[in-house]
């Protein structure tokens, strides 16, 4: 499947979960434009953008899954997961903790940080990243967000630094 049919598909599967949590949720809108509090938790489906999803290994542009826990109502951390079977098994488990900058509005900034932990079939790989993004809460449960920021990776016999991105919808509950 090509780059560009992945964004389609994932376009349109954006659009359409926003056109149904809309409906799905619109009686419990308190007011408050996010769902941004303690003891919540968040499903997350995106895809990674370049150089991220095994930081420019076989899984980049894989899409991925993930589950998060706010702690509080700017700390939120979790892991995703990505595998893929091609000839071999390739899998990779994302740590991550982001801080929100503000929970009180619709666009919503926030740092994050990961550990990367991947295995390509051949050999296990390790990364950390940092960098920023934005969530936009169309309601307070659902939410599309993007991301920026760098990695420093140790790729079974290289180290080198990256850029990584990506982009993803976040069911709240």
């Amino acid at each position: 499947m090509s780059r560009s049919h992945k964004f389609s598909v994932l376009l349109a599967v954006l659009v359409s979960l926003c056109l149904v949590a809309s409906t799905a949720f619109a009686q419990d809108d308190d007011g408050k434009p996010t769902a941004l509090e303690a003891g919540t938790h968040a499903l997350s489906f995106g895809f990674p953008g370049g150089g991220s999803a095994g930081w420019g290994g076989q899984l980049s542009g894989m899409p991925t899954f993930a589950y998060f826990h706010n702690f509080d109502p700017q700390f939120q951390a979790g892991a995703g997961a990505i595998v893929m079977y091609d000839d071999d098994i390739a899998f990779e488990i994302t740590p991550t903790g982001k801080f929100f900058l503000s929970t009180t509005e619709q666009v919503v900034p926030y740092l994050f940080g990961s550990v990367d932990l991947s295995y390509d079939g051949n050999d296990f790989d390790v990364g950390i990243g940092a960098g920023f993004g934005a969530e936009y809460f169309w309601i307070p449960q659902f939410s599309i967000g993007a991301n920026f920021g760098i990695a420093l990776l140790d790729r079974t016999g290289a180290d080198f630094t990256t850029f990584v991105s990506g982009m993803n919808a976040n069911f709240y509950f």
